[in-house]
């Protein structure tokens, strides 16, 4: 299988293919029968176990009352749904793995949202210049993988309280 991402000047069109490349070449007048099943949908079907989902993410300019801070500060707040993380007690410690491209990150925090049944992570991220920085953030509970994992490209120069080219 190969994959391939084909450049394109915008994120509405579908660059992304995969193709089967096998070992052996066609030859004239042979026959090869292929099945497969596809699905999709909203909620991935899993039969090893149930992970952690990612239900919402936001973001917005990281000011706090008495902490005036740089324009160039993005705070982002992504929610997990709560699946009791593989049915372990409610009060299970647990933390965000956090990887960023470029930037520095700052006030990383987990919470279980109350009222709801909701793990939340927050953070802070200070980029300079207007490319892309591409973030990677899951759950964790000693060292084993609690959610799936949230990939997000950000763009500066789209926010209007971001550093503009």
């Amino acid at each position: 299988m190969q994959l391939v991402e084909q450049p394109t000047d915008s994120d509405r069109y579908d660059n992304m293919l995969l193709y089967w490349n096998p070992r052996e070449s066609a030859v004239s007048g042979s026959q090869w029968r292929f099945a497969y099943r596809m699905r999709w949908g909203s909620k991935v079907v899993s039969k090893e176990r149930e992970l952690a989902r990612v239900v919402a993410t936001r973001l917005g300019r990281a000011d706090c009352a008495g902490e005036p801070r740089e324009d160039s500060t993005t705070r982002f707040v992504i929610d997990f749904e709560d699946v009791t993380l593989n049915g372990s007690s409610d009060n299970l410690e647990f933390e965000g793995v956090l990887h960023a491209s470029r930037g520095e990150i700052e006030n990383l925090s987990a919470s279980r949202v109350a009222g709801i049944s909701f793990r939340r992570i927050m953070f802070d991220l200070t980029v300079s210049g207007p490319e892309p920085v591409d973030l990677r953030l899951h759950l964790e509970h000693d060292g084993a993988p609690q959610s799936e994992t949230w990939l997000y490209q950000f763009q500066p120069q789209t926010v209007p309280w971001g550093v503009r080219p």
